[in-house]
């Protein structure tokens, strides 16, 4: 399993799976997650705009920053670079 676009609620359930899904103990959360996307097909839809991707790049940027990684890891950008802190709030130099 890898991580896929972000252009759905079922791309984001997905993602949620992708990231938890190899930690002991949150088996449990992987299966309501699966459940929920059977119970919801609308999840497929394709619905989601620029301003919901990047509402979810803010708070997924705070996951990262949370980590405490020494490695800067952003592959992509494409128009502007934007910095955000672990509550998602842009960071303003």
């Amino acid at each position: 399993m890898a991580a896929v676009d972000y252009n759905s609620l079922n791309a984001l359930c997905e993602n949620l799976k992708f990231q938890i899904q190899d930690v002991l103990g949150l088996e449990i959360i992987v299966a309501a997650i699966s459940a929920e996307q059977v119970l919801n097909p609308s999840w497929l839809v394709e619905d989601r705009n620029q301003d919901d991707r990047n509402a979810w790049l803010k708070k997924l940027t705070g996951c990262v920053i949370a980590t405490g990684t020494n490695l800067n890891c952003y592959p992509i950008g494409f128009d502007d670079t934007l910095c955000f802190d672990l509550s998602g709030d842009e960071v303003v130099p």
